[in-house]
């Protein structure tokens, strides 16, 4: 006698689309960091594994904006180069893009001058809410 028994398993998973960088903007931001981001490509899933990558500095937290758009922070620098933004749904796995944010010398001012008298002053408001 030939018994055969069928057992029905039902699961269900969810497979994270690879997301993808085609494009940032700004694209240059000071050496101070902190500079919001926006990314766009493909990324599909909005979730605590949403990860963004500035070179070989350590992943940060990503935030999903729309199907197209998350916004990262990027770090600070220790001087003026260039290096890619890269995306991962799972803080594992980044796109490898090669689109690249410049960072820049944050700006300082050198001096001031006024060479055109007193009858040419500056103004300046300020205002407390």
């Amino acid at each position: 006698m030939i018994v055969f028994v069928l057992f029905a398993v039902s699961c269900s998973c969810t497979v994270a689309a690879t997301p993808s960088v085609t494009s940032i903007y700004p694209t240059t931001g000071p050496v101070s960091g902190f500079t919001t981001v926006t990314v766009t490509g493909l990324t599909e899933i909005d979730n605590e594994l949403l990860f963004c990558k500035f070179g070989s500095h350590a992943p940060s937290p990503g935030t999903w904006i729309a199907l197209q758009t998350v916004e990262c922070t990027s770090p600070a620098e220790s001087g003026a180069t260039t290096m890619a933004v890269e995306l991962s749904n799972n803080n594992q796995d980044f796109t490898t893009s090669g689109i690249v944010f410049e960072y820049q010398a944050d700006a300082t001012v050198v001096s001031l001058s006024n060479d055109r008298g007193p009858e040419c002053m500056l103004l300046l408001f300020v205002t407390t809410i």
